[in-house]
């Protein structure tokens, strides 16, 4: 059995070689695939113009914004549940990305598919079902346990509301057609 901070050795650097390989795929995958020593050599500018341009100014972006996300998710969840103190306290669970959801609802019932409108209500949806959930759990400090069930609680509530408005509202006039499908489907 390895020691552990042997173990957190191996792990991290099979995570960064895994990394690093996929995002070399990333580079040469794409509508005009490349190879190895192309992306090579427009990563170091000797490649003829166009091909420097699909791999510095779109493809590389697109990779380097997915690790930085993808790392932004992952220390984001480890800290949520790290304040939960419980593997339980995810966003999904406690009804976080269902109060976005409503939020994108009503956005697109009351405005059409004006994407502005549609972030600003799923952000304000998911700020407004955290501060009820935090509210509805106070009660002389947060009890962790309490804060969980109760965002469960809300979660379930919003769903049936989501539900609710997507029967209430025209499906063609809102353009949630293809969305229902892939959300229920």
């Amino acid at each position: 059995m390895m020691a552990p901070s042997r173990r957190l050795t191996v792990s991290v650097s099979l995570l960064a070689v895994a990394i690093v390989l996929l995002a070399a795929w990333s580079l040469r995958s794409g509508a005009v695939a490349l190879d190895f020593t192309q992306v090579l050599h427009a990563l170091f500018g000797s490649a003829p113009r166009n091909i420097t341009m699909v791999v510095t100014e779109w493809r590389l972006p697109r990779v380097a914004m997915a690790i930085l996300v993808g790392a932004a998710l992952g220390v984001s969840g480890a800290i949520f549940q790290s304040l939960m103190r419980n593997p339980l306290g995810s966003p999904d669970v406690m009804g976080l990305n269902t109060g976005a959801w409503s939020g994108v609802l009503v956005a697109m019932v009351l405005f059409g598919q004006h994407l502005t409108a549609i972030t600003f209500t799923a952000m304000a949806g998911g700020i407004l079902t955290s501060l009820l959930i935090w509210a509805l759990a106070w009660r002389n400090g947060i009890d962790t346990f309490r804060l969980i069930i109760i965002g469960i609680g809300i979660r379930a509530m919003l769903m049936a509301f989501n539900t609710w408005l997507l029967l209430q509202a025209s499906l063609e006039t809102a353009g949630l057609r293809r969305a229902v499908v892939r959300r229920f489907a």
